[in-house]
């Protein structure tokens, strides 16, 4: 790296500590400027249809109390009533960018201990909804609380701390695990084309494909469902838990069986997309904001192979088996195969488009 990359790179870390300094100062004199009430919150999700939306509105209209609270996990065991919070801020986690600006911490509740949160800020000036205030904080813990429900693996649901309806700012929170990161903050370029030499790699991969045929697996009728922003900065790992998808606020669960393979396809396409994305742009790129881990990028070989050895075979296979497992498989299984070719294609031609794209995105070393 020359000087002048060094000294770029500083000023933008120091730009990045900046913008996490003022989230966390923010927040931390939001809640610390003010007694706030502690109230517990279970989401009211009906088991036979699922409507998360629903239960958000029913939150919003019965429990929200337009004054400063932390709406917190009864299993937490926090005590309710009115506290003082306290923020301890802990320092960035290799100054990686996050999308959403989560920042982390401890946060002290009166004579409590305290617990250790991951923070999320929502900016309630840029929500559009059809109900009062605060719809992604409530629907970041609202979901998380959902796939829990699921029995999908995921970092608990904390909290929600909302304001008055003029403040401009919400917040959801999910538990701290000590040892989980992200596969982002993973070097993944030299990984293909020689994926045999890196097995700890590909197991990874083949974890992350199975866990997610499962969970777009709807072969049972009740459900079937999206996470619906499923980058790499999602996708968290850990040498207790293995690999397991966070941050569900854009998720979807919708009933029953997809009435046609276009819906189906269409639900699974949306996370499958970002995979594919993020495979291919470097962590470099900045189209529209939006990067990648770069396996592919700057790489010879056929990429649409490379992706079926690392990730398709094995999500598609694992779809295939769990269908067969249902006593009315016959039928499954043919909108399931219309859905895997579509999906082929699909992806196929995304790969073939963002390799076309990688071509004129520069080499840092260039």
């Amino acid at each position: 790296m020359s000087i002048s990359d060094g000294r770029e790179q500083a000023i933008r870390d120091a730009l990045h500590r900046d913008l996490e300094q003022e989230r966390v100062d923010q927040f931390s004199s939001i809640i610390s400027n003010t007694e706030v009430t502690i109230r517990d919150v279970i989401p009211d999700i009906d088991q036979d249809d699922y409507d998360v939306r629903g239960a958000m509105k029913r939150f919003v209209a019965y429990e929200y109390k337009e004054e400063p609270t932390l709406y917190v996990n009864p299993k937490l065991g926090i005590e309710t009533g009115i506290s003082e919070l306290r923020f301890a801020p802990y320092m960035s986690r290799g100054g990686k960018k996050s999308k959403h600006g989560v920042f982390f911490g401890k946060l002290a509740l009166g004579g409590y201990d305290g617990i250790d949160v991951a923070v999320k800020p929502h900016d309630t000036t840029l929500e559009s909804t059809d109900f009062q205030y605060f719809e992604s904080a409530v629907g970041d813990y609202f979901k998380t609380a959902a796939v829990h429900d699921l029995g999908v693996f995921t970092l608990t649901h904390a909290g929600i701390f909302l304001g008055s309806p003029d403040d401009e700012m919400a917040y959801s929170m999910t538990m701290l695990k000590e040892g989980v990161t992200t596969i982002d903050s993973i070097d993944w370029s030299q990984f293909f084309p020689n994926t045999q030499r890196h097995p700890g790699m590909q197991q990874i991969w083949t974890s992350i494909a199975e866990q997610l045929a499962c969970f777009h697996d709807y072969s049972d009728g009740k459900l079937y469902k999206s996470h619906g922003d499923l980058a790499p900065r999602n996708i968290a790992t850990s040498s207790d838990e293995g690999q397991f998808f966070i941050d569900w606020e854009t998720a979807s669960f919708t009933p029953g069986i997809p009435k046609d393979t276009e819906v189906g396809a269409t639900s699974a396409y949306l996370d499958l997309s970002v995979l594919v994305e993020s495979m291919c742009l470097p962590p470099h790129a900045n189209l529209g904001g939006k990067n990648g881990i770069g396996i592919f990028y700057g790489k010879q070989g056929d990429w649409w192979k490379g992706f079926r050895d690392i990730f398709w075979d094995t999500y598609a296979t694992m779809r295939r088996e769990l269908a067969n497992k249902q006593s009315h498989k016959n039928r499954l299984t043919s909108q399931l195969d219309e859905e895997l070719d579509w999906l082929e294609s699909e992806l196929e031609d995304s790969i073939i488009m963002y390799r076309d794209i990688c071509n004129d995105i520069p080499s840092l070393k260039a």
